[in-house]
């Protein structure tokens, strides 16, 4: 499963940074925008979101700017909109944070912060009107939120949306930090596979409003990858040989998949068992789970099942082989 959302269009942005005051011009967040202004966006954020939660491009479309319509591609109603729409159909948002820039001059720079903590993060962009309003909502369930970005600029009096983008916010109820945090905690524990395949999902959410979007642990969470790669790496070398079972099946991938609406580890081996020996396939596969847990520390406790598939031919993306797959349900 892609979990990803891929932003299809995009304003190519060159950074500086310019903060003003919360008179005249200048960026306003949340409460410092007028109240009018703020209700009247929430209306049009309301009219976008139902028409991406009903995948409805005709409609959609018609809010865009003409320089969005000049630029967009056909993928984002065939492959975007579908997409955003399995996560949010039949759901509300919760609002993120809104923004109103308003500027002398276009193509102004502007750098905002959010402020301080953990989840602290910055948007650096180049405003492409006088007035521009940027308003972030999220959707989604306990396995996978998104992070859909709505950029508005005002076109003969209008407002018109510039920009949107869908990218993923949370995976298996955690954002990227808390993502991160927990890879922290597994890693101390000696569980360093969890830890890695956490870590990954935290990367995966590490830009949840697109390129102008950054968390403030952005580069340290970058620099820990680089340094649990290493470690885990040292720790296992694939292919990993079960050789506590008399058949000594060979483990080549272990990656997330979704189960029961959770994401769960899933790996991937090949037995010398025939697959379509279904009795002893399944017979070696109970004795696998059995030393899963010594195998890679904490699998077995840190997650709601362990899913497994047994090949007697590793797939290599051109070939199709058999498979049987099985579950290890844990919680």
């Amino acid at each position: 499963m892609k979990l990803n959302f891929p932003v299809l269009i995009f304003i190519c942005f060159t950074f500086l940074c310019c903060t003003r005051g919360i008179s005249g011009n200048g960026t306003f967040k949340n409460e410092k925008i007028e109240p009018s202004l703020r209700a009247s966006m929430e209306k049009m954020n309301l009219q976008v979101y139902g028409y991406l939660r009903e995948s409805n491009y005709e409609m959609l479309s018609q809010l865009f700017s003409d320089s969005l319509k000049l630029r967009i591609k056909p993928e984002f109603e065939q492959k975007f909109m579908p997409q955003i729409q399995k996560v949010v159909r039949g759901r509300a948002y919760k609002k993120f944070d809104e923004f109103y820039v308003k500027r002398q001059n276009p193509r102004d720079t502007v750098m905002i912060a959010s402020g301080k903590g953990d989840n602290a993060y910055k948007l650096k962009f180049i405003v492409p009107d006088k007035e521009t309003y940027i308003s972030m909502v999220v959707s989604g369930d306990s396995m996978n939120e998104v992070m859909i970005t709505m950029i508005y600029i005002k076109v003969d009096g209008q407002w018109k949306i510039i920009n949107i983008m869908g990218e993923d916010f949370s995976l298996n109820n955690k954002d990227a930090v808390a993502l991160y945090r927990y890879s922290l905690e597994l890693e101390k524990g000696g569980d360093l596979i969890d830890a890695y395949n956490n870590l990954s999902l935290s990367e995966h959410c590490l830009n949840p409003g697109g390129n102008i979007f950054s968390f403030d642990k952005s580069e340290e969470i970058k620099h820990y990858s680089d340094s649990l790669i290493k470690k885990t790496q040292i720790r296992y070398h694939f292919p990993i040989i079960v050789s506590q079972l008399p058949s000594k099946p060979s483990i080549f991938n272990i990656h997330y998949e979704v189960m029961e609406h959770h994401l769960n580890p899933m790996i991937m081996y090949i037995s010398t068992v025939n697959v379509t020996d279904t009795v002893a396939l399944k017979s070696e596969n109970g004795e696998m789970q059995k030393v899963i847990g010594d195998l890679f520390s904490g699998m077995n406790k840190n997650n709601r099942a362990i899913l497994y598939r047994a090949y007697n031919e590793e797939p290599n993306g051109k070939n199709d082989p058999r498979y049987y797959g099985y579950v290890q349900k844990l919680k």
